[in-house]
């Protein structure tokens, strides 16, 4: 496979000190090296042997482990960042207002927001109108929105499914709840790093869980108990798990991921 050859050809390399220019370069692709990842390394203006030293020294130091195809750098050495996606869309964009809702539009069932109508249908339309043509445009536009806080998937009730992704930026965030979905984006920066690791730690990537879920996970970074239990005055996102998710699809973490196949989780969100 050319990401395993490209490891062969990065193991080869003498041990040497990591470097925190590498680290940091691989934050934002979860810590994990790639052929990809070591490209975009790369590409920020580090020089290929820092690259290839920084996975050497990762292994002989037992800081950094193999796993399948990749090799996975462990939080002492390396901190997982929020990945950085581009689109060539966001709220703002004239296809995007087209089929964002009106701020009523769902009101009398509880649900006062500007929501997105039919989305994922839009961008196949833009790319020629069949069945999953526009996925890579549409996931990388979620993801995006997700990251920047102006896009939300957020409801406190994992039995209530909001109507659909939420804009919550301009007139759009004049909603009851604007402050408790700003928190919960705050968390989203801050526990995106954390809830990777955990995942990856207790998922093998034949899609087995270990003794929690990816709720759960996200859940007990907001508050809840293991149980589930939510006390009274938490401000808790029971999707927040699920914006994860989006993030991670974005940002390229799932093997075979296409417009009809969600795909295969990959490290980091995986061990092996």
């Amino acid at each position: 496979m050319i990401r395993a050859a490209a490891l062969l050809c990065l193991l080869a390399a003498p041990a040497a000190a990591q470097d925190a220019g590498v680290m940091a370069a691989l934050g934002p692709h979860g810590c994990t090296l790639s052929a990809d990842a070591g490209r975009a390394a790369v590409a920020t203006g580090l020089k290929a042997e820092a690259v290839t030293d920084a996975v050497k020294a990762g292994l002989d130091a037992v800081t950094a482990t193999r796993q399948g195809d990749w090799v996975v750098f462990d939080a002492a050495v390396c901190t997982i960042t929020l990945p950085e996606i581009e689109s060539a869309y966001d709220v703002t964009s004239p296809e995007i207002l087209a089929i964002t809702s009106d701020i009523d539009a769902y009101a009398e069932t509880g649900d006062r927001g500007c929501f997105l109508q039919e989305a994922a249908t839009m961008f196949d339309t833009l790319a020629g109108g069949g069945r999953g043509d526009g996925f890579d445009a549409y996931i990388r536009f979620i993801g995006a929105g997700l990251i920047r806080g102006d896009l939300r998937f957020y409801g406190p009730s994992p039995l209530r499914t909001p109507p659909s992704f939420q804009v919550v930026s301009g007139a759009c965030a004049e909603v009851g709840n604007i402050n408790a979905i700003a928190r919960s984006h705050d968390v989203l920066a801050e526990g995106f790093g954390g809830y990777v690791r955990k995942l990856g730690a207790e998922t093998a990537c034949d899609g087995s869980f270990g003794s929690a879920t990816p709720m759960m996970f996200a859940g007990e970074m907001q508050g809840a108990a293991p149980d589930g239990t939510v006390p009274d005055d938490a401000e808790i996102n029971a999707w927040l798990w699920f914006e994860f998710d989006l993030i991670a699809m974005a940002a390229g973490w799932h093997d075979g991921m296409t417009g009809t196949e969600k795909g295969t989780p990959r490290p980091p969100l995986c061990h092996h």
